[in-house]
Formats: structure tokens, sequence, C-alpha cells
């Protein structure tokens, strides 16, 4: 027999958003050694 498991749908929606993040986990290199990649952008609406 299976547990259920049990989703809370704030985590599904985070997991969702979380997916869609471009270069997530990314780094370059740079005269001061590896640095993680990051992109901030602010949209006013």
């Amino acid at each position: 027999m299976t547990p259920e498991i049990e989703i809370n749908p704030e985590e599904l929606t985070f997991s969702w958003l979380s997916s869609r993040i471009v270069g997530i986990d990314s780094f370059f290199h740079t005269p001061f050694g590896e640095r993680m990649l990051a992109y901030c952008d602010y949209t006013a609406s």
C-alpha cells in the first residue's frame, strides 16, 4: 500500500516558480575567482 502524499498549494506554486528561474546555480569567472550569478529585475506596475 502506497502512503498518500499531501502537497501544499504554496509549495507547488513555489516549486513551479523555482523551476523557471533562468540561470539558477550558474557561476561565472572573474579576476577574483568564480562567482555565483545574481540577476535582479524590478518592474513597476
